[in-house]
């Protein structure tokens, strides 16, 4: 799940990329196009994979992941039309269970492939323990709707 924030020229329609590293594997797949405007000014987004969409066999090497096989997750720049994240989450789900992968609130960090070397990848960080109870909280009130928790204006975004 990420958020455009709401400065000018932060929205895209570039073709950025996830990668994973699950198990020493490093696979990139497309954030793919969504209905309507997705990577939008004031917007927030939400992708779904599954293992599948990585290019692992179904039921092979594992069957379902837990944050514990996927090493490091990282947004590739995929053109040059930027993308300004505010915040991004991403989780691990597997049946009845989810996970919190990683946490970035308040980033304000470009995605662009205009030449800028820091700007091209964007590792994203790791989440702080699974008993971090504000960092549960957050992520309840952002799954739930509630934006309180970003620092862009909640009243701007729309879904």
């Amino acid at each position: 799940m990420a958020f455009t924030s709401d400065i000018h020229y932060s929205g895209s329609d570039g073709q950025h990329h996830v990668s994973l590293r699950i198990n020493g594997n490093d696979r990139k797949v497309p954030l793919y196009d969504r209905i309507g405007n997705d990577m939008k000014r004031h917007h927030g987004d939400m992708w779904v994979y599954s293992i599948s969409s990585f290019g692992f066999p179904s039921g092979y090497p594992f069957t379902c992941l837990t944050s514990w096989d996927i090493y490091s997750v990282q947004i590739h720049a995929g053109s040059n039309d930027g993308w300004n994240i505010a915040s991004i989450v991403t989780l691990v789900a597997s049946n009845d269970h989810v996970e919190l992968l990683t946490t970035d609130f308040n980033v304000d960090r470009w995605v662009d492939a205009d030449g800028n070397e820091e700007h091209k990848v964007f590792e994203l960080t790791r989440a702080a323990s699974q008993t971090d109870e504000v960092m549960k909280m957050s992520v309840a009130k952002l799954l739930s709707g509630d934006v309180s928790a970003m620092r862009v204006n909640p009243s701007k975004l729309q879904y």
